[in-house]
């Protein structure tokens, strides 16, 4: 019976495991074949309305308003608009300081990026007339060269693009992971998607899109969508995504965003999740329609997270030689040739002794974020996003015995006046009997 059991956790496993495996594999090489082009400078200039979404940036918000003041692009040629969620004060009094229009969103209300994007839209400069929305993070930086570069591409044509996201701290073992594995993305969701010709995945910061096909479809999306229902948006509309892999924009430091990341990737997980959940029954119909783009969307939201799936491989690998020594001969195959992929996807730039050094941590660092900082983060995700209905609950139980209660006040006053009535009876009674016993008394 247990080896009954084993067998089919492993061949469950296997193809799970296998089949994230080769998405990467096809991406991975396909973005060997990535070919850079270099757009030849253009004498139009197009105008800009930078998003910049503010959310408890109070230290680190000025660096993206220094990093825009320093683009060699033409300043009149763009506008920069800050949506600023739970900063204080003295942060929204410096930022009206600058060049910049300021909203402030109500603390009250949930935050997501999809709402501060169409908060800026509905509230951008009045009178003014743009060619694209560039979107990005409050606590980002780039290179001054960053809005010239993206107006090359818009000239060219590209109409909904995607920068390369990177960082410039690589202090720390978690902080050099971390960038490893972001360009690993890079390599296979955008570049290895762009040299098949299919559209780029998007970044939820770092983009760049038409304002009138932003301004349209941002504000027909429902109050609670979040990055993932946007980028569906742009898939479903068959918007093809560019990749600029040579047009860089900077992380926020790593101490703003809680090490490695681990909370994040929790949301993330839960968010790609909650995506397929809502996106998979769209599938055959993408496939018929032939929009290969949003079909590949929701077969990404089925692959298994890079720290499940290599923590899967190095527990089966321990495992299934206790049960039978050649089922352990395939999960290490697949372990060193996605080691393999991983070194392909990993860019030259990386590799140098503090790569090594933070290599070497990695398993320690899996094992924290698989056993300790995944499960809290999706515990936290769970609580929030659960927060109102549990709320709504509460109050309605609260409701239901506030009723209870009011009936059973009633009910006692009932009780209390017809107990007031028998002591009335009563007493009629005990004055009837004493009446009869004077009358025989004097009889």
């Amino acid at each position: 019976m247990i080896w009954y059991i084993v067998s089919i956790t492993d061949l469950i496993l296997f193809i799970m495991v296998a089949f994230t495996v080769l998405y990467f594999t096809v991406f991975a090489f396909a973005s060997l074949f990535y070919s850079k082009f270099e757009a030849p400078r253009s004498r139009r200039s197009a105008r800009f309305l930078v998003v910049v979404s503010a959310r408890m940036a109070d230290e680190i918000i000025f660096n993206t308003i220094e990093a825009l003041n320093k683009q060699t692009y033409d300043h009149k040629n763009f506008d920069i608009v800050v949506v600023s969620y739970g900063n204080t004060s003295l942060t929204n009094m410096k930022l009206a300081q600058h060049r910049l229009h300021l909203l402030i969103m109500n603390k009250d209300a949930e935050f997501s990026d999809v709402l501060a994007w169409q908060h800026a839209i509905q509230h951008c400069p009045p009178l003014r007339i743009y060619d694209m929305v560039v979107i990005l993070e409050g606590g980002e930086t780039m290179d001054a060269t960053y809005l010239q570069d993206i107006n090359e591409a818009f000239q060219l044509g590209s109409k909904a693009i995607q920068t390369h996201r990177s960082t410039r701290q690589l202090d720390t073992p978690r902080a050099i992971m971390a960038a490893t594995f972001e360009d690993i993305n890079s390599c296979i969701f955008r570049m290895g998607h762009v040299a098949l010709g299919m559209a780029s995945g998007l970044l939820g910061s770092g983009m760049a899109f038409d304002f009138r096909w932003f301004k349209e479809h941002i504000m027909q999306l429902p109050e609670g969508s979040d990055l993932k229902d946007f980028e569906a948006a742009v898939l479903q509309d068959r918007k093809y995504v560019d990749f600029l892999d040579d047009t860089f924009f900077y992380n926020k430091p790593i101490q703003f965003r809680g090490g490695i990341r681990t909370t994040e990737r929790s949301g993330w997980m839960y968010a790609q999740w909650s995506a397929l959940r809502r996106h998979i029954r769209q599938l055959p119909m993408a496939l018929l329609h032939h929009n290969y783009d949003f079909a590949d969307k929701i077969i990404q939201w089925m692959l298994m997270p890079r720290v499940v799936m290599m923590a899967i491989i190095a527990i089966m690998s321990v495992i299934t030689p206790l049960f039978w020594w050649s089922m352990a001969i395939k999960w290490i195959v697949t372990g060193f040739w996605i080691v393999f992929i991983f070194a392909v996807a990993t860019p030259d730039y990386l590799i140098n002794r503090k790569w090594e050094k933070a290599y070497r941590h990695a398993p320690m660092l899996m094992v924290q974020t698989l056993f300790f900082a995944l499960p809290a983060g999706w515990i936290a995700i769970f609580v929030r996003n659960h927060k109102d209905e549990w709320q709504d609950d509460m109050k309605r139980h609260t409701d239901r015995l506030v009723q209870q209660g009011g009936k059973l006040v009633q009910q006692g006053g009932k009780i209390v006046q017809q107990g007031g009535k028998l002591v009335q009876q009563a007493s009629k009674l005990v004055q009837n009997e004493a009446t009869d016993r004077k009358e025989e008394t004097e009889s």
